[in-house]
């Protein structure tokens, strides 16, 4: 297995003030984290930045030790790494929510935490993707990307390809650009019958050629508007998606869609994402 690399991604300009990071790893899987330790610190030192590492029992335990340290106000940055695993019970789902909302609420009091266009653009697809095609997460994943506009801007490239490879031989492939918008926002399932294509305001099944029976179809919520926005007006996606999630924490019930799903999409993600920062195939942990 190819060791961790940093080479090729741009650095973070820290200016002259010197910036001590703290690492906070969870190793209750040795191995993986040893190697996420190993990536972390390379980086922070080729920044020039210092930095210490503290070990917290399990994931569940990430989040509060950031947000204790982050309030000693010692540190410029923190990084947080572990692993969950899969297993026979539900154990897996309760620690992934649970971790997952200690960083989300991380960003809430200003300790925002990013990871790029796939944890960002990509995500929100590979959730409509695992929902309709009732898949949790890829086996594989490869990934390529560059800097064309935010060289020496931003860590992560400001364009990139990433292919995902599910069972049952489904293949998922994104590609995500800050340099041109013409396809906008949206997705496409393309079977061996037709290709359905779906943004935030349509959809439109168009079939195969050698299918001459199979009608088209189409259903568009805009007609005046372009394809690939990312909302439109009618309805108001983006005022529902809130009132839901707003909704959700006053009444303390679950969103329209449950945290497992988002899991299950951020680590797709995070697998493109290291795919692309080792340069290797990625593979989920069995």
């Amino acid at each position: 297995m190819a060791g961790p690399t940093t080479e090729g991604l741009a650095r973070a300009d820290l200016g002259d003030r010197p910036a001590k990071v703290l690492i906070v790893c969870a190793p209750y899987y040795r191995s993986v984290a040893d190697m996420l330790l190993a990536g972390a610190r390379e980086e922070v030192e080729a920044w020039g930045a210092t930095h210490e590492t503290v070990q917290v029992p399990g994931a569940l335990e990430i989040a509060p030790a950031i947000a204790i340290a982050a309030r000693l106000g010692d540190f410029q940055a923190f990084v947080a790494l572990g692993c969950v695993i899969r297993g026979e019970t539900s154990h897996y789902d309760t620690v992934c929510e649970e971790s997952a909302r200690g960083l989300t609420s991380l960003g809430l009091q200003a300790q925002p935490v990013g990871n790029g266009i796939l944890t960002d653009l990509m995500v929100h697809w590979l959730d409509v993707a695992h929902w309709i095609l009732n898949v949790d997460h890829p086996e594989k994943a490869v990934a390529i990307g560059d800097h064309y506009t935010a060289r020496d801007v931003w860590q992560t490239p400001d364009t990139i390809q990433t292919l995902l490879l599910y069972r049952n031989n489904l293949q998922m492939h994104f590609e995500g650009t800050f340099c041109n918008a013409r396809a906008g926002s949206m997705i496409e399932f393309m079977g061996t019958e037709g290709t359905l294509y779906i943004d935030r305001g349509r959809f439109e099944l168009i079939p195969e050629q050698r299918f001459p029976k199979n009608k088209p179809e189409e259903m568009i919520l805009n007609k005046d508007l372009p394809r690939g926005r990312d909302f439109y007006p009618n309805p108001d996606g983006e005022l529902l998606h809130l009132q839901n999630w707003i909704d959700a924490i006053r009444n303390q019930r679950q969103p329209s869609a449950p945290i497992s799903a988002g899991v299950s999409a951020a680590a797709a993600a995070h697998l493109g994402n290291e795919a692309y920062r080792h340069n290797r195939v990625a593979t989920s942990p069995k």
